[in-house]
């Protein structure tokens, strides 16, 4: 159930720090009025997406996509994929579509949720909470409707986080409540 569909390219790469994001919908119209994005056209919601992310993540930081990344063809998600700084792992979401993604150049692919610190189930959908267990899920897929009504999620969606978090603040607010 978790595990990863691309090889590892993490050879020679330092990871500098770790960040999360997810539904970022770029080229998708209709979430700016589904969500209540503050964007008048799907041209500046993208660019200012694409700033944010490139201010907040260097070239040598890791960043996990946790899913709905792009409503567009190939070349287009390509180039969005070639203009995003980071080593980038998609976690597939419900509007990712594997018959784009196989011929997408990104450095990782998870089809499915990933276990992440041994401590951590990574995944677009939130899991249902009997089957987490002792892990924490950090998530995103809910966009604007904030954090489950639980200590063991975290909603990295956009909508949620405005641009994306580092992994150490998420695991210190887990940590905290873990005291």
């Amino acid at each position: 159930m978790f595990h990863s569909t691309k090889s590892h390219k993490l050879i020679n790469f330092i990871v500098v720090d770790t960040f999360h994001i997810g539904d970022p919908h770029f080229w998708h119209k209709n979430i700016i009025e589904y969500c209540n994005r503050p964007y008048n056209s799907v041209e500046q919601m993208n660019e200012t997406i694409i700033d944010i992310w490139n201010s907040t993540i260097s070239r040598k930081d890791k960043v996990f996509i946790h899913g709905d990344f792009s409503f567009c063809d190939i070349e287009e998600t390509q180039k969005l994929v070639d203009c995003l700084n980071g080593y980038k792992i998609l976690i597939m979401g419900n509007h990712d579509r594997w018959r784009i993604w196989r011929k997408i150049n990104i450095e990782e692919i998870c089809r499915y949720p990933v276990i992440y610190d041994n401590k951590y189930i990574l995944s677009h959908q939130p899991i249902n909470r009997e089957f987490l267990g002792d892990f924490y899920n950090i998530h995103a897929h809910l966009h604007n409707s904030g954090n489950l009504e639980s200590d063991k999620y975290f909603n990295v969606s956009i909508e949620n986080i405005v641009k994306p978090i580092r992994f150490s603040v998420i695991k210190k607010g887990f940590e905290k409540l873990e005291k």
